[in-house]
């Protein structure tokens, strides 16, 4: 992450694949695209503080089990996952599925009655966010609003007739049609959904769906993009000298910190104090979780959705901190078939899935892969994170001595958004000199 680029990028698509089925950059597979759509207009109905705190609970489990079921992929490395995007393409999933395939996937990604509307209105939340940057007339871009955009897309075969009840979910609450494709040039309708990845998230995910990942089987392809931006709400500078950072295993490593001294939120937890960083114009906030010396796997293992949501609702006003936290940049990769089987989520991908209520001709979806990277940076401008997953489905203290605050061992984060309090990104950080 250079210095003075700042900002958080975001990446969801699940793909479906079923039944049957040159590298122009995409314009054959998309020559002709059409979509098919509701007539339904997006739905701006509330939805009570209570009902959406359970979805946003239900967001922080949800990127704790991906966290904790990817510990094998993972190892020892600093990992980000963002459950929102997750839940925005998969829900869209969800709403097709029928049966034990729905229930199973309810159970695993957290999903509830609300969780359409919710997601609805986070959307609605954070398009109000969005301030584009404006152009100077030298050509430079100013940078210092939010800007943070959610698009949703779906990406449907020529070749079926979509069911009018899932494509009214669809238009209601995430604003998506169908865009109708030809999968029979497989490599070229990658390429095309690559590109319009790209565009979202400004070039930070140039290739989310992997060579391959796309056959003359694919069917469906349903998409979510996050793309944030933001600069810290008070100035913060690089500190000239390194300092150790002590690693679980009692290494200590030498690296750059990024801080500044300010009377941000606290809480104090068992074995753990939390401190809530406000991104400009107070809109997002970055929370740090620093485990107590020598706690990080007891704090690891005692966090839920309601442990993490308590600290983000009870951070309270302090006294001034000394508050520093290392320069970062790393990236996480994930392959989530095995891992959401074992979070009860398998018929989904077995030839039993039930997607009866996407088509009307005769059912044959079938999940067979999730993948979801992330990339996550941060210095004294900001934070900066880019993160894409795809689903693939085949057939068959005194004022005058500031309190510290440094994050010098193993520590967890969230990027989470003020009104909602959705968590955008949940990370952890075990070495930051890990890429």
């Amino acid at each position: 992450m250079g210095r003075g680029s700042f900002g958080i990028f975001c990446k969801m698509a699940a793909f479906l694949v079923a039944g049957a089925g040159c590298d122009d950059g995409g314009e054959n597979a998309s020559a002709g695209m059409k979509e098919v759509r509701s007539e339904l207009a997006r739905e701006t109905s509330e939805i009570s503080r209570q009902d959406l705190d359970a979805v946003v609970i239900g967001q922080y489990d949800l990127a704790l089990d991906v966290l904790r079921h990817g510990a094998e992929q993972i190892g020892g490395k600093n990992a980000m996952v963002s459950a929102l995007s997750l839940q925005s393409a998969l829900a869209m999933v969800w709403a097709g599925a029928n049966g034990r395939t729905a229930s199973e996937m309810a159970s695993a990604l957290h999903f509830g009655d609300s969780s359409h509307a919710a997601l609805n209105k986070i959307d609605a939340v954070l398009t109000a966010r969005n301030l584009e940057p404006q152009k100077w007339e030298d050509g430079t871009l100013e940078y210092d609003a939010t800007i943070v955009r959610n698009a949703n897309a779906v990406y449907g075969s020529n070749r079926h007739t979509w069911n009018p009840a899932w494509l009214d979910i669809l238009a209601r609450n995430y604003g998506a049609g169908i865009r109708t494709m030809d999968f029979g040039r497989p490599e070229e309708a990658r390429l095309y959904i690559n590109r319009q990845v790209s565009e979202v998230t400004a070039g930070r995910i140039p290739e989310l769906i992997p060579q391959g990942a796309v056959t003359v089987s694919t069917e469906l392809v349903l998409t979510n993009a996050i793309y944030f931006k933001a600069a810290w709400n008070d100035h913060f500078e690089r500190f000239a000298s390194v300092m150790p950072f002590t690693l679980g295993d009692g290494e200590r490593k030498k690296v750059e910190y990024v801080g500044t001294q300010a009377p941000f939120p606290q809480y104090k937890g068992e074995k753990f104090r939390a401190v809530s960083v406000p991104l400009r114009s107070h809109d997002f906030n970055v929370l740090f979780v620093l485990p107590d010396a020598g706690q990080f796997e007891a704090v690891e293992s005692g966090l839920t959705g309601d442990v993490v949501f308590d600290v983000v609702t009870h951070v309270m006003p302090s006294e001034i901190l000394d508050f520093r936290v290392p320069s970062l940049e790393f990236e996480t990769s994930l392959v989530m078939r095995d891992m959401l089987k074992a979070l009860g989520m398998s018929q989904a991908f077995s030839s039993e899935a039930d997607f009866s209520g996407m088509i009307v001709e005769s059912n044959g979806l079938v999940l067979s892969e999730v993948f979801h990277k992330t990339y996550f940076g941060l210095d004294e401008t900001g934070v900066e994170a880019a993160a894409a997953t795809a689903a693939v489905m085949d057939e068959g203290a005194s004022p005058e001595e500031p309190v510290p605050f440094v994050l010098n061992r193993p520590f967890f984060f969230v990027v989470y958004e003020s009104e909602t309090l959705s968590p955008l990104f949940f990370g952890r950080v075990l070495d930051p000199t890990l890429k």
